[in-house]
């Protein structure tokens, strides 16, 4: 085995699974008596248009399954991953349908607060190894903005107090690609003035 040649000076982190529990918030939304957010986006949707003209649920579920299914093909194949704007226009044009501009940015941000208002949990333990490696490191986080963009994933951090312990951020929604795309980790990396020889991936 060849042996590493430069130090190691950073540490960056996928956000979910790694320092957030994916999902966790389910159980929340549950207990509180709301619709799965798989469901829930799609309401929201269907909502906006219903109220400005008639509109089958289930024909905006299957406009919702074919983008989603296009977004996993593009995120796959391509490293990339499209904000949700760009999702909801997916979905309208092949609803052959528009929405006020209002009316749309109220869609485009109700979808990306959801994990926000409603926290998935932090990982058991993650405070303390944060705390312990930012004595020692610099730390990014280098994750992929699926629904919630970067601005909504930063709020999420320092809804546990773990923000604090990052230096640098580096979310699909604003770098352009996705992980594993070099792009995302090129990122990381002139944020906190490293090579990307000297940073380490957890995640």
């Amino acid at each position: 085995m060849q042996e590493r040649k430069m130090p190691i000076k950073a540490v960056t982190f996928d956000l979910w699974d790694t320092i957030v529990d994916d999902d966790s918030d389910e159980a929340k939304r549950s207990a509180q008596g709301l619709r799965s957010k798989y469901d829930e986006r799609r309401h929201l949707v269907w909502q906006a248009l219903n109220d400005h003209r008639q509109t089958d649920l289930a024909t905006v579920n299957l406009a919702f399954d074919v983008a989603d299914a296009a977004f996993n093909n593009v995120w796959k194949s391509h490293f990339i991953n499209w904000t949700v704007a760009e999702r909801i226009d997916v979905i309208l044009e092949g609803l052959g349908r528009e929405l006020p501009a209002d009316r749309r940015q109220s869609v485009i941000d109700d979808l990306g607060r959801m994990e926000v208002d409603i926290y998935p949990d932090a990982i058991p333990g993650i405070k303390n190894a944060l705390e312990n490696l930012a004595g020692r490191y610099k730390l990014a986080v280098v994750s992929d903005a699926i629904v919630t963009p970067g601005t909504g994933l930063r709020d999420l951090l320092a809804a546990h107090d773990l923000k604090q312990y990052f230096s640098a951020f580096a979310f699909s929604d604003e770098v352009g690609h996705s992980k594993p795309h070099r792009s995302m980790f090129d990122s990381a990396a002139e944020q906190l003035g490293v090579a990307l020889e000297e940073m380490v991936h957890i995640g």
